[in-house]
């Protein structure tokens, strides 16, 4: 086994650490360190229990400005109501980490629908800004409105008065029943309910009436996904 070469350090707080002359990895006495991606820091303990502090990825996306939600509602959704949002994924190495909530007072069906056929004569009106989950950041969504000229930072919306603006379902992803006061879109476990959308691709999330519902009923769809890069 070949002698491992260690370079003892002391940092301006006192804190004793080594770095290995072949790899260059950090070695800290006692301590556990995470490499930023440009420097390293140390891990941190709760005061009283001396439990590790961590947080999960979709939470530090959204401390880091990257989380993004859009929210459509109807307070009179009948058997024959359609509501709706639209967007296109950015043509990039960002990926968009999606989970899906729905509501209705009485029986409805959603579906994520991959790929849709947009009717090109019968475009979205209404749009919409996606709202940045950290209030104090100013960085922009990149999914995009689908319309005759796409814009970054927005999504189209299917209102209940608007006619439907596909022609054709493409692949269907996801598709479920809900109703009587209950939600859908798994509850929103990430573990489960979570998909990574597909670069440059258009999305439907459709919230539907059916027969077997009511009238006058109310209903609610909620679309929350951060905006990943890998590192590697």
């Amino acid at each position: 086994m070949s002698e491992i070469k260690i370079v003892k350090l002391i940092d301006a707080d006192g804190n004793v650490f080594g770095v290995n002359q072949d790899s260059g990895d950090l070695i800290i006495r006692g301590k556990m360190t995470g490499y930023t991606g440009t420097s390293f820091q140390f891990a941190r303990l709760d005061k009283s229990s001396f439990a590790l502090k961590t947080t999960s990825h979709a939470e530090s996306e959204t401390h880091e400005g990257h989380s993004f939600k859009v929210d459509i509602y109807e307070a009179d959704f009948d058997k024959i109501s359609e509501i709706g949002i639209l967007f296109t994924t950015p043509n990039t190495v960002s990926r968009l980490h999606c989970i899906p909530l729905v509501y209705a007072s009485s029986a409805a069906v959603f579906h994520i629908l991959e790929t849709p056929v947009i009717d090109i004569g019968n475009y979205p009106t209404t749009f919409y800004t996606p709202v940045n989950r950290d209030r104090n950041s100013s960085q922009a969504s990149t999914a995009r409105s689908i319309r005759a000229t796409p814009v970054v930072n927005r999504v189209s919306l299917k209102l209940k008065a608007n006619t439907t603006p596909i022609t054709g379902d493409g692949t269907v992803i996801h598709a479920e029943v809900i109703g009587a006061g209950k939600k859908g879109g798994g509850g929103g476990m990430r573990d489960t309910d979570e998909y990574i959308l597909k670069q440059n691709t258009n999305y439907y999330f459709r919230l539907a009436g059916t027969a077997n519902g009511a009238d006058a009923s109310v209903a609610s769809l909620h679309v929350n996904w951060f905006e990943h890069t890998d590192l590697e």
